[in-house]
């Protein structure tokens, strides 16, 4: 589109005062068709919501996770650890330090630590998921055993044979 509709589009929404509806109607559109990583026929139900403001919030932060994943698997290192970083602050706003999808969003965040060799702020956000995950959801959880498969990749990579052993499942 021509940027001279779009400056004239962005000044009569504005002037209406219709420029905020159309922000969250285009977050949650966009939050609806972004590719989750997760590769099921369903789409994310976060992601069909009415304009309520806090279902905005939460369609970004879902957008800034599957943003994330997305920039991990193409490589793209300062991308992913700015996105998770983001969609945990965001995540953790509106649900709290233990729910599930903010501990998805910090083993994005250690993933990306990992890319960036920060093995020390890695180790210490996988821990704190694996504890969180172990309380929350159970040992034997799916997620507690990817979080615990993840740290062991990470002492791992650190040579430190004996840890990621004792953390295999």
């Amino acid at each position: 589109m021509h940027r001279l509709v779009q400056l004239t589009t962005r000044v009569w929404l504005k002037t209406n005062r219709q420029i905020e509806q159309w922000k969250g109607k285009f977050i949650s559109t966009l939050c609806d068709k972004f590719p989750t990583g997760h590769f099921s026929p369903m789409s994310n139900p976060q992601c069909h919501s009415s304009q309520h403001r806090l279902d905005i919030f939460n369609n970004w932060a879902t957008l800034l996770y599957n943003g994330a994943w997305y920039a991990w698997q193409s490589g793209n290192i300062a991308d992913t650890g700015e996105m998770a970083s983001k969609s945990r602050d965001q995540r953790v706003m509106l649900l709290g330090d233990d729910h599930k999808d903010v501990l998805d969003s910090m083993d994005m965040l250690a993933a990306a630590y990992l890319l960036e060799g920060q093995w020390e702020e890695a180790e210490e956000l996988q821990i704190q998921v694996i504890k969180t995950c172990k309380t929350k959801l159970g040992e034997d959880h799916p997620s507690t055993l990817a979080s615990m498969t993840n740290l062991a990749s990470t002492y791992r990579q650190q040579g430190r044979w004996k840890e990621a052993e004792e953390l295999e499942v």
